[in-house]
């Protein structure tokens, strides 16, 4: 029964490992960019820092999500794969700056919010 899983399951789990290898490598790509463009100039190092230390932290979480593996082998494709769809969805809600002034202070961006 366990190699009859494992046989349906290995299709699901190959595709989540690449959809997340390919959400952290855009994930990487995009925060450095976008940092820069959505804080203002008086909170774009202090935005680009807690944003660097997100994507660090889940680099730390990864070795405890692969323990997961001892419950079932396909347990941490899954969760990391779930977490990567999720982190993309949000992405979708984030606002468009092509072609817009960017905010440079912090009255400016409480504007652009309205």
């Amino acid at each position: 029964m366990s190699a009859m899983l494992f046989a349906d399951l290995l299709g699901l789990a190959i595709f989540l490992v690449m959809v997340g290898k390919f959400g952290f490598t855009a994930f990487y790509a995009v925060v450095y960019v976008y940092t820069a463009e959505v804080f203002p100039t008086v909170l774009r190092n202090v935005g680009f820092g807690v944003c660097s230390s997100a994507g660090r932290l889940g680099s730390i979480l990864v070795p405890y999500v692969l323990y997961l593996g001892s419950y079932n082998p396909f347990l941490p494709y899954i969760v990391m794969g779930i977490f990567t769809l999720g982190a993309c969805t949000v992405n979708i809600f984030l606002p468009e700056t092509f072609n817009r002034k960017l905010p440079e202070t912090m009255d400016q961006m409480q504007k652009c919010r309205r």
